[in-house]
């Protein structure tokens, strides 16, 4: 009994042995050219995740306080917009009709409004 526990003993320790090797991680090579390149946005993010500036084009984002700003609308009650998909809703925004996320204010359309 002795020996099959010190036997396993061992080898528990010759495998992490083995394993640690992989364990260990590779060196991150930074440089500025490659940091400029990835453009991180969070910076213009509040503490929520809505942008604090609006980019009113399709796949911008409507900021927290214009999608407050706006008023909903009922897509049967004004021409040319489309039902929204589930978590979408039309919001009027500076005469503009926006469809964007209520969760995150991505844009999927926009429609000026005359």
């Amino acid at each position: 009994m002795k020996r099959i526990v010190s036997a396993s003993i061992l080898l528990v320790m010759a495998a992490s042995l083995a394993t640690a090797n992989m364990a260990v991680a590779q060196p991150q090579h930074n440089d500025s050219l490659s940091q400029a390149a990835r453009k991180d946005d969070r910076s213009d993010r509040d503490n929520r995740g809505w942008h604090t500036k609006s980019d009113f084009r399709k796949g911008g984002h409507v900021a927290y306080i214009d999608w407050q700003r706006g008023r909903a609308v009922d897509y049967r009650k004004v021409r040319g917009l489309s039902k929204p998909p589930k978590g979408y809703e039309w919001r009027k925004v500076d005469n503009r009709y926006v469809l964007a996320s209520g969760a995150t204010g991505i844009i999927t359309a926009i429609i000026l409004s005359r």
